[in-house]
């Protein structure tokens, strides 16, 4: 789903960097990736390592014009720190098709 969405990314002329657990020529660390992006958008799949990846620390990393797309697993997002940032101002915005307490 990753790769589909930066193919629509760069064709809506978006510049398109990644962060990838498995080493990728063109991955670059999560940290940079947060602090440079317009957009993160989220396609990872929820385990122990990826649980709550974006909270309060991961958030203030971001650009405060930046937006989260979260269209992964809800746990992947720390939803009241999430909130806590948006109602600061600390990011533009946030669009999530996935709630951390997901329907069975």
């Amino acid at each position: 789903i990753g790769s589909k969405v930066a193919a629509v990314a760069e064709t809506l002329g978006m510049r398109v960097i990644i962060t990838s657990r498995s080493p990728k020529p063109n991955a670059v660390p999560l940290d940079e990736l947060l602090s440079t992006s317009d957009f993160v958008s989220l396609h990872c799949p929820l385990n122990a390592e990826t649980k709550h990846i974006i909270n309060r620390e991961s958030l203030a990393k971001m650009k405060r014009t930046a937006f989260l797309i979260n269209t992964g697993r809800g746990g992947l997002v720390n939803e009241a720190e999430l909130i806590e940032v948006l109602k600061s101002g600390g990011i533009a915005g946030a669009g999530l098709d996935v709630q951390e307490r997901e329907p069975p």
